[in-house]
């Protein structure tokens, strides 16, 4: 949702109370059900999708709201934000094993 809003489409967190400004996990918090976590992950992925597939090369070396390791640019706070998600669904991953869960699945 940040992202979408850093390329200046309006997106509204659903689950602000639970997930804005990166909120970490909240002890005796009653979560929203998975289903619909997946259900909202899908559809602000398409919206990313197709705004990052409409912009230009111009627009995407504009210069980025915040500095990242990967540099200035829009493309490079693209890239920056896209690792942080893989690197937190990794390190979900990993945790799922250490508490016995199954590994996660691409399906």
């Amino acid at each position: 949702y940040m992202l979408l809003n850093v390329l200046g489409e309006k997106a509204n967190e659903p689950y602000p109370q639970h997930f804005a400004q990166g909120k970490g996990l909240q002890p005796d918090t009653k979560y929203p059900p998975l289903k619909d976590l997946v259900k909202d992950w899908d559809e602000i992925s398409g919206k990313l999708e197709k705004k990052i597939g409409s912009m230009s090369d111009a627009e995407l070396e504009a210069k980025s709201p915040s500095p990242t390791p990967m540099g200035n640019s829009l493309r490079s706070f693209i890239s920056f934000c896209t690792h942080h998600e893989a690197y937190t669904i990794g390190q979900m991953g990993l945790y799922r094993r250490v508490h016995g869960y199954p590994a996660m699945k691409y399906v």
